[in-house]
């Protein structure tokens, strides 16, 4: 450790240091929120609006035709929702080798 007084010659090279760790840091903080706000927080949004099932509304169908429509909006359900997982996965793992 280096002990600094008011009279020192490395006050100056003291308040640089400081100023750009600083600088450093306010990056690092605005690139984590960035990340957790647009690409993790975003994404698991739009999973938790997702339906899971697509209910008929005011109309009847034969159980096949329920079960045919089912399969189709499942399978698009899951390819959405495998989608977000990745892009998540990835923010995560951006958000780690960040920090």
């Amino acid at each position: 450790m280096v002990t600094l007084t008011w009279t020192s010659m490395n006050i100056d090279m003291f308040k640089r240091n400081v100023t750009q760790s600083l600088r450093r840091l306010d990056e690092l903080v605005t690139n984590v929120n960035d990340i957790i706000e647009n690409r993790i927080e975003l994404n698991l949004k739009i999973i938790s609006k997702e339906k899971l099932v697509d209910l008929p509304v005011n109309t009847s169908m034969e159980l096949f035709e329920f079960v045919d429509a089912q399969s189709k909006h499942s399978m698009a359900s899951r390819d959405l929702i495998h989608t977000k997982n990745t892009e998540v996965e990835r923010a995560v793992e951006d958000l780690l080798a960040l920090v």
